[in-house]
């Protein structure tokens, strides 16, 4: 998955390249292994959506590292969990295998970032006429 994103392809399109490959999604393995069907659909089992794909992207993770205080709550009685700033997040480098190399991490994310770039907000465009 990494290496089609390193060579260019959106989420979209590696989405569409696991499912023709016939991959089981991550929700497909954990109802195999622990029985819970929360993301599980016994109706395609190799359907990956782009946001799965986004997620797993994303996730340092796969670099070998542990992030630590990724959300937070307002109160111990509020259910409501609230995304923490990237700078207030504590990471662990190196706590276990690496999946994917630093380099193609580099990578993913510069070639990740260059496309959002490319999008034109049209409601932006249009105000500003």
């Amino acid at each position: 998955m990494f290496q089609l994103a390193a060579e260019g392809n959106g989420p979209s399109k590696i989405a569409r390249r696991l499912r023709e490959m016939e991959i089981v999604t991550p929700g497909t393995l954990e109802f195999e292994r622990t029985g819970r069907t929360h993301r599980y659909d016994p109706s395609n089992p190799c359907f990956w959506l782009s946001s799965t794909i986004v997620y797993i992207l994303n996730n340092r993770d796969y670099l070998g590292h542990t992030v630590n205080f990724k959300t937070t709550k307002k109160s111990y009685k509020s259910k409501k969990k609230i995304r923490n700033p990237e700078e207030k997040q504590v990471v662990f480098e190196n706590t276990h295998e690496a999946l994917v190399s630093q380099e193609t991490w580099e990578i993913v994310k510069k070639n990740r970032e260059n496309r959002r770039g490319k999008r034109v907000n049209v409601a932006l465009i249009l105000s500003a006429q």
